[in-house]
């Protein structure tokens, strides 16, 4: 019975990885462990096909174990099949987002075995990381990283920003995207990632102003470590030398009371990055009434619904873009319509004030217990 007990508990970490449980409370206790067996899929494949063949020789196997454990592998091999796809992704990424200095070659996309043996090693000897560098005065939610060439100077170096995840509410900057900042910084790159103050203890938007106080630190400091301050000058001559002055306009720090009044002096939101994620503009955008002009990504079709309440279109096709921004405008009782869609499901499901709430209450009860527990203790 220890057997199949483990393979029991193999089995539902896979499945979770897979398919993770639905709902705020659900998901948020399945995410660690789903995150964890996602991965360390190949540790776990190993370790289950290693149990296997020991309980079997041991005779201590028995017939719904090794049924168990034959789906967990397949599970298993799932999950990393998924994880070596994302290679070429990401490489495709970079290299259309930032171009030639980005891509990935080859020797890159190989798995090293000291990763696959220990894949908490972040340790990168072509990378220099200056550790906790003070941008604001709140203490270690206050600091940031800077990761650079190791062996060589640079300067006038491209800046890379990196905003940890975790809803503003968990994580640190040494925590995520360790091996893409460590790639961007071998390529030549000035990689920035930043702590911020969490909520609910510190109320939002604390944690957009601390992202704007690291983008002041970066325009003032930068240039230290070898980075380029002036690349938002350069765009800004890009756009002189295109005779585009009376179209495009740089929007720089914007307090966060006047974003609603900003997004509603336009009529369409054009959101078409190539990596599939969320963007928190095009929340905001549908939130203030703008028709979202969006990449045909995975998770930007659990917001738009193509011709519904916005429009999906292929990243990488500048006609197809033009085409649907140019329907977005033409001012049909259709395309008014996605207005007001857009608000209602804004408001269902990503309102920050109802977010908030819920996260202070959880908050709350965990420490409620927590002071419970110590008096019984």
């Amino acid at each position: 019975m220890a057997f199949l007990r483990r393979r029991v508990v193999t089995a539902a970490l896979t499945s979770n990885a897979l398919r993770p449980l639905p709902g705020f409370h659900p998901g948020g206790l399945s995410f660690i462990p789903g995150w964890l067996a996602g991965e360390l899929a190949p540790h776990l494949l190993v370790f289950t096909a290693a149990d296997t063949a020991y309980s079997l020789a041991r005779r201590r196997a028995s017939g719904p174990g090794l049924a168990v454990a034959a789906a967990t592998a397949g599970g298993l091999a799932y999950l990393i099949r998924q994880g070596l796809r994302t290679g070429r992704i990401l490489e495709d990424a970079l290299g259309s987002g930032l171009g030639e200095v980005a891509e990935l070659d080859p020797p890159e996309l190989a798995i090293p075995w000291r990763t696959l043996i220990n894949p908490f090693d972040h340790r990168d000897a072509r990378v220099r990381v200056d550790r906790d560098v003070v941008f604001t005065e709140a203490g270690r939610r206050g600091m940031l990283d800077i990761y650079r060439p190791a062996g060589r100077d640079v300067s006038a170096a491209p800046v890379l920003l990196q905003v940890h995840g975790g809803g503003w509410v968990l994580g640190r900057k040494d925590q995520q995207g360790v091996p893409l900042m460590q790639h961007m910084a071998a390529k030549g790159w000035v990689v920035v990632a930043i702590n911020y103050r969490l909520a609910p203890r510190n109320a939002f938007p604390a944690q957009i102003i601390d992202v704007k106080k690291a983008i002041a630190w970066i325009r003032n400091h930068i240039a230290e470590y070898g980075g380029d301050p002036d690349y938002v000058r350069r765009i800004e001559d890009e756009i002189r030398s295109r005779k585009l002055e009376d179209d495009c306009r740089i929007v720089k720090i914007v307090p966060y009371e006047q974003m609603p009044a900003l997004y509603r002096t336009a009529d369409v939101a054009v959101s078409v990055p190539f990596s599939d994620a969320t963007p928190m503009s095009l929340l905001e955008a549908m939130a203030t009434g703008l028709v979202p002009v969006c990449s045909d990504l995975p998770s930007l079709r659990e917001w738009i619904t193509d011709d519904v309440n916005g429009f999906l279109v292929p990243a990488d096709d500048p006609d197809a873009i033009a085409t649907q921004v140019l329907r977005a405008l033409d001012g049909s009782p259709h395309i008014a319509a996605f207005a007001a869609r857009n608000r209602l499901k804004v408001e269902e499901r990503a309102s920050q004030r109802a977010h908030m709430s819920r996260m202070a209450a959880a908050y709350d009860s965990l420490m409620t217990r927590s002071r419970g527990m110590e008096t019984r203790g």
